[in-house]
């Protein structure tokens, strides 16, 4: 599902209004889909429910007065606050007012004094907010900042809120919150997901997320490329990611699905190059080899009785870790491998991380690259990312906001202030799929021009271990033959809908990365088994 900023969206309706459809038609569906979803809110018999809505002067206001109406017909108690007087009201909403205002047990109240909102607030089922849409920048001024403040007071006070579009007070295009915002159970947007209700800040004050259509044709909606400059943002969903799976032939074999290289693992940090592992084997690869020190290797053997273990000479300055002489052998394991993941608790001595930038530069196979690995990578950027587009050898960067700061040269500050952009940069300056983990995390191409937002996962998933699980997945869907970007795309999916299972079963509190990986086949066959 595609994700557009405010002025998108404003483009994308221009545009279907140029293309015949009535801006009318347009804030009719909008407001009729508010009215469904807060009907659905009330529950039982809302007929005997009180629902109030603030309106604000724009657009979004419009959608309010829209749904009134249908809440009205469905014999449901509503009083209307306008933000102003009724002659602010232009375009459409003036239309929709004049529609609203003679009907039958219609309250319609204008900019009220503070007493007498609070007291209709306080004895509301539902407050639908529709004050602020899409195109607010900057903290809310008056009356909105008040009204802000008494909805989120009564929220905490028990009363249920649905915002319209986007919460207001929310930036549409960031995410940011610079002043009062609605902290919504629900939000309702329309035709498409904004930017902002899926970044945080703004995610928080979003609630329930959906998305209704509004009667603009969906062809309309995915082939609009704002002037063919566009960056395209998509939501990951499971209908996105059901698309690349297959399913596997009655007279399959281990051949089939690949051959996983797992480098990972020192001394003290066998862990996570296990968690790798055992990631690449559920995630579907066919056959998966762990390699990392010899000293690790009877403890690998031991752990890892579904994968075969190869243990390789240490660098002699820092026993229990791989060195330069390590290189040669995997150059030639990865001549009976299809994909390497590289980085999952190797260390970060010199001498590993000059381990790490010859196998980057040599191996000739995609790479799936997180972790310890990363820390190697600066410096020798350009040299190693030219490498690896002469080789046509695809690479997959996967780095939590930490190591994503230091692959930029930023702060985490600055990698956190803006995400997007830093997805985008590490795409670009490294010539990889840039995996940026985190909420939501993002999948950038190595181009820059497309950006996928993870719609899965949950707090527990915040825990050591997490993201190895991430890269053996990534390398199972490299080696089963999907493209770099699909890879990392299914993956990051898969990887938080486990994390989703196992928190639906467990618990959120004390969930580990091993159950994330425990969980990964059901995962998957929530989608296509």
């Amino acid at each position: 599902m595609r994700v557009v900023t405010g002025q998108e969206m404003k483009e994308i309706d221009a545009a279907a209004i140029a293309g015949g459809l009535p801006g009318t038609a347009l804030m009719e569906a909008a407001g009729a889909a508010a009215a469904k979803a807060a009907v659905a809110m009330l529950g039982a018999d809302p007929e005997r429910r009180r629902v109030v809505i603030l309106c604000g002067t724009g657009n979004n206001g419009g959608d309010g007065l829209v749904a009134a109406r249908y809440l009205l017909n469905r014999k449901i108690g509503v009083q209307v606050f306008l933000a102003a007087a009724p002659d602010r009201y232009k375009g459409d909403a003036a239309r929709f007012y004049a529609a609203l205002r003679d009907m039958a047990g219609c309250a319609v109240a204008v900019a009220p004094g503070v007493d007498a909102l609070h007291q209709a607030l306080s004895g509301a089922d539902l407050i639908i907010d529709a004050m602020l849409g899409t195109g607010i920048r900057g903290a809310p001024g008056e009356p909105y900042n008040s009204w802000i403040r008494m909805v989120n007071a009564l929220k905490a006070a028990g009363r249920a809120v649905l915002s319209l579009d986007i919460p207001s007070g929310v930036e549409a295009d960031t995410g940011a919150v610079p002043g009062e915002a609605v902290r919504a159970d629900t939000t309702i947007t329309f035709a498409l997901p904004k930017l902002g209700l899926l970044l945080y800040p703004g995610a928080a004050y979003t609630g329930r997320l959906e998305v209704a259509d509004i009667g603009i044709p969906y062809s309309w909606l995915e082939s609009w490329d704002g002037g063919g400059e566009s960056l395209m943002r998509r939501l990951i969903t499971a209908e996105e990611i059901a698309s690349l799976l297959r399913r596997r032939p009655a007279n399959a074999h281990k051949g089939h699905f690949g051959k996983v290289a797992v480098v990972a693992g020192s001394q003290g940090m066998a862990g996570a190059a296990e968690l790798t592992v055992t990631a690449a084997l559920r995630g579907g690869a066919g056959l998966v080899t762990w390699v990392g020190p010899a000293s690790l290797w009877p403890v690998m053997a031991t752990k890892l009785t579904e994968a075969t273990t190869s243990g390789l000479a240490e660098d002699a300055a820092a026993p229990g870790c791989l060195g330069t002489a390590a290189v040669p052998a995997v150059i030639e394991l990865m001549a009976a491998c299809d994909v390497l993941a590289l980085g999952p608790g190797l260390g970060r001595r010199p001498a590993t991380l000059s381990f790490v930038r010859e196998v980057c530069a040599a191996v000739g196979k995609p790479i799936v690259v997180d972790a310890d690995a990363l820390y190697a990578l600066p410096a020798e950027r350009s040299v190693l990312a030219a490498e690896r587009r002469k080789k046509e050898a695809p690479w997959v960067l996967t780095p939590h906001p930490g190591e994503a700061a230091h692959l930029l040269g930023q702060s985490i500050a600055e990698v956190e202030k803006d995400r997007v952009g830093a997805a985008l940069a590490l795409a670009r300056g490294y010539r990889c799929i840039a995996v940026l983990k985190g909420v939501p995390t993002l999948v950038a191409d190595a181009e820059g021009r497309y950006l996928f937002l993870n719609s899965t996962g949950n707090p527990g998933m915040a825990t050591g271990g997490s993201g190895d699980c991430l890269t053996g997945l990534v390398a199972a869907f490299l080696a089963q033959g999907m493209a770099p970007l699909k890879a990392a795309e299914a993956a990051v999916y898969f990887h938080g809908r486990a994390g989703d299972l196992a928190a639906e079963q467990k618990g959120i509190t004390g969930l580990t990365a091993g159950d994330i990986a425990a969980y990964l086949p059901a995962a998957i066959k929530t989608v296509w088994e």
